[in-house]
Formats: structure tokens, C-alpha cells, sequence
């Protein structure tokens, strides 16, 4: 308690009780936290409803090397969520711990901790980038040493296999660009989790079919990622997409990489962290990921890349991001060997991600303008980003004093919303709730405001 009362986090507390009392890091974290042995199995059960255990087995995971039994890295990772708070895989294995691991896995959890070459990053609050990494680590322990470790006896998966895993990744992420993040989920984590996780554990003819089927995985867990963001889910979301830039490592498909990072970059920046969207943003253009990407991708994370430069207060470079964006969306042709991820990205996406910079910058006139021209250019098939884009158009137009048009603007979002779950959405619904709070006297401002209760009831 006294600990607690000079604010330190879970895990400083739990790290002076280790130093201080010798405590195993599982039992320590537990500690930190001021949880009971079953208070941390309720939790666990809670977060891992698949994944069931009682005191006994936490108790054996947490004496453990000193009697006990070893818990694997899928159940420590499982543990981490649970403990919540920044915790990772990491973080419950100290040296004793690793000294009596397996050989692979020790040799895996050494290269994960060991550190990359230093690139230039900008100045970061909150530990920025380092924090992400850290996160990614835990989360890439769990992932390859589950996913990827050669089996004892496998089946046996090639080229269609492959095939079939791209397939159903892009019909996920049809799916959530015209009826949210919500709508599916479960299911394509379900898929994820279970499919192709036990195809990414199998045999492969040769290396450049596993390679294959590890970034075919990244699109998956990127797309399942993406879902999470859109529904507000930000915890999973966050999980999801560093599982996709570690796929997407050790697949050695730097352009995917990139793109994963980008959607990591977005969320950053949803959720107010400027200097973290930042070095995420750099780190998704930076070197191969950008020069290997098609003119289509890299617009795509060029223009996050102005986003996050705008939001960062970087006006001038972000006006030139901005400028190379367009002229790589330009560069793109119908005969470009694309990847499906990019499928959505069009004339009406870079207006969309225009506006939104633009707003970042203050130039909130520049900002309508853009996503006016998005709304016009959009397909009709992109049900939940045209509500969305809708969305800020009207928030825009009412900051600068044009209710009239905010309002009938917010009637075509709400009218685009039948059958989408999504969080954005979501957040757009209450936003026009928020303005429209002091005419809701007015018969026109009440109806619309009616329509996004209603909304907000049901989604």
C-alpha cells in the first residue's frame, strides 16, 4: 500500500517486490495489484473464457521453477491480459526463468529483447514508440512461439491453402467496410485464433510457401485488428495489429508491415497520443516498408504519415507528406500488382484522410473542402466510411457556425447507418447529440436528434 500511495505503476510495485522479496514475477504482478489467488483466476476466466484454470494451476505457474510447473508462453500471455496494465510476457519471466526454458524458446525470448539498431525518432511522451514495442514484444512471444514453432507432427498446408487464407481475409474486410467493425468481429478472430493459427503450426513444402502462409496470417490478424479499432475495442485492437507487424517480420514482407503499422499510427491518433501516432507513422514509411510498398499502399500510409505530422504540430512537413501522398496515388494504375488490403483505397480515401489532416492544421475550410469531395467520390459499397467521413463533414460544418447544413449533412450519415456496428459510427451519433443538446426544442434538430438516440440505442 505504501507503494501504491507514492504512485508508482503495477509494474514498479511489482518489480520492488521481486528485488525486495524475492518473489517469482507472476506471484509479484499478482501482488502489485493487491489481488488474491482467486481474485486473479476470476480475471483470467473473465478475459480468456476458452482458457479456463483454478488456484491450483495458477499456484503452480507461480512457483515455478522452484517447483511448480512450467506454464507455456500461450498461457503466460493469456496471464499478462489478465493483469492488464501494460503487462507482458515479457514481463512475467525473469532470468531463473528463462535458464530453465527450452532451448528454442530461449533463444526466441533473447532475440525479442534484444535491441534493434537506433533510427532517428522524434521527441515522445509517455515512452511513445518504446511503449508500443514493448507491447509488440509480449505480444510476438505469444504469437510465433504458439504459431510458429515447427510441429512434432503437422499437417501438411501449401499454396491454396495460402490462397484460401488471403481469400477470406479480404471477404472480412469487405465486410467491415460496409457494415462496421462490429459486425463480424468475433468471427474472423474466431477464424484467426483457430484456423490459422493451426495452419501457420503446420508443415510447409519449402520456405517460401511458409512465408507465404505468415503474411497471409499478418492480413488476417491486421484485418481483424482494424475490426476492433472500428468498434472501439482499442486493448484488442492494439494486440491484433502488433501480432500483424510480427507476422509480417517473419514473413519478410516489409510493405505489410508498414501497413499494419499505419493502422497502429491511425489508432494513436484517434486516441489523442500525437507523439506515439508519430513514430508509428515514421516507422511505417520508413525504408523498405515504403520503398517496397505499390504507389497505391504508399499513399495510403503517406498520407497517415501527413496526419500524424499535422497532429504533432509539424505543419510544414506534413503539407509536403501530404503533396507526395497524391502524386504516389497519381503513380497508380490499373495494371499495379496490388495487394487486396488496399482494395478500398481510393481517390475518396486520400480526400477523406486530406480533410482530417487538414483539420489537424486548423484549416478547417481546406478541411470541408476534402471531405466534401470525398463524400461525392465515395463507392456506394463503402456503407460504414462514408457515414463516418459524413460524420466529420457535419462536425465541421457546425464549428464554423453552419447548423443548417451540419444538420442535414448528420441526416445522410444517419441514414447510411441500418445494419452497421461500429464504434465510429457510434461516436458520430453522440456527437450530434452533443451539439444539438440546446435546440432540441427546434422540431428539425430534435427529429435528427431522436434518430441518433435511436441509432445509439440499437448499435
Amino acid at each position: 500500500m505504501r507503494l501504491a500511495a507514492e504512485d508508482r505503476s503495477v509494474a514498479q510495485i511489482a518489480a520492488q517486490m521481486q528485488q525486495a522479496f524475492g518473489d517469482r514475477p507472476r506471484r509479484a504482478w499478482r501482488a502489485a495489484l493487491g489481488w488474491t489467488q482467486w481474485k486473479a483466476v476470476q480475471q483470467y476466466r473473465t478475459v480468456n473464457p476458452d482458457a479456463p484454470i483454478d488456484d491450483s494451476r495458477l499456484s503452480r505457474w507461480e512457483n515455478w521453477p522452484h517447483g511448480g510447473s512450467r506454464p507455456a508462453l500461450e498461457d503466460l500471455a493469456r496471464l499478462a491480459r489478465a493483469f492488464g496494465n501494460g503487462c507482458t510476457v515479457l514481463d512475467l519471466l525473469d532470468d531463473v526463468d528463462h535458464e530453465h526454458l527450452p532451448p528454442a524458446q530461449q533463444d526466441l525470448l533473447r532475440q525479442l529483447r534484444a535491441p534493434r539498431a537506433p533510427t532517428a525518432q522524434p521527441a515522445r511522451d509517455n515512452g511513445g514508440v518504446d511503449l508500443t514495442r514493448r507491447e509488440a514484444l509480449g505480444a510476438a512471444a505469444a504469437t510465433v512461439v504458439s504459431w510458429g514453432s515447427p510441429p512434432t507432427a503437422g499437417r501438411r498446408y501449401g499454396a491454396t491453402d495460402v490462397a484460401r487464407v488471403y481469400s477470406t481475409a479480404a471477404g472480412f474486410a469487405r465486410a467491415d467496410q460496409k457494415h462496421g467493425g462490429g459486425s463480424a468481429l468475433d468471427q474472423v478472430t474466431a477464424y484467426l485464433m483457430n484456423d490459422v493459427q493451426r495452419m501457420v503450426a503446420g508443415v510447409f513444402p519449402n520456405e517460401s510457401v511458409r512465408s507465404a502462409m505468415f503474411a497471409a496470417a499478418s492480413e488476417v490478424a491486421y484485418v481483424a485488428g482494424w475490426m476492433a479499432f472500428d468498434d472501439a475495442r482499442h486493448g484488442q485492437a492494439r494486440r491484433l495489429l502488433t501480432t500483424s507487424v510480427k507476422l509480417a517480420d517473419e514473413a519478410d514482407d516489409s510493405a505489410l508491415a508498414g501497413h499494419a503499422l499505419r493502422a497502429l499510427a491511425h489508432q494513436a491518433i484517434e486516441l489523442d497520443k500525437p507523439n506515439d501516432a508519430l513514430a508509428l507513422a515514421e516507422a511505417s514509411v520508413d525504408g523498405d516498408r515504403y520503398r517496397t510498398a505499390c504507389p497505391r499502399e504508399r499513399a495510403l500510409i503517406g498520407v497517415v504519415h501527413a496526419r500524424a505530422l499535422a497532429t504533432a504540430g509539424l505543419g510544414g512537413a506534413s503539407a509536403a507528406a501530404l503533396l507526395r501522398a497524391e502524386k504516389d496515388l497519381a503513380a497508380a494504375s490499373s495494371g499495379d500488382e496490388e495487394p487486396s488490403r488496399v482494395f478500398f483505397f481510393s481517390q475518396a480515401s486520400l480526400a477523406h484522410e486530406t480533410g482530417r489532416t487538414l483539420y489537424a492544421s486548423g484549416d478547417l475550410n481546406g478541411a470541408e473542402t476534402a471531405l466534401t469531395r470525398s463524400v461525392e467520390l465515395r463507392g456506394k459499397e463503402f456503407v460504414r466510411t462514408h457515414a463516418v467521413t459524413l460524420g466529420y463533414l457535419g462536425e465541421i460544418q457546425a464549428a464554423r457556425g453552419h447548423l443548417d447544413r451540419a444538420s442535414a449533412t448528420w441526416s445522410t450519415a444517419l441514414d447510411a447507418t441500418t445494419g452497421v456496428r461500429s464504434g465510429r459510427v457510434r461516436d458520430m451519433a453522440a456527437t450530434v447529440r452533443q451539439v444539438l443538446h440546446p435546440l432540441r426544442s427546434t422540431s428539425e434538430f430534435a427529429d435528427l436528434d431522436q434518430r441518433a438516440a435511436a441509432y445509439l440505442a440499437t448499435a
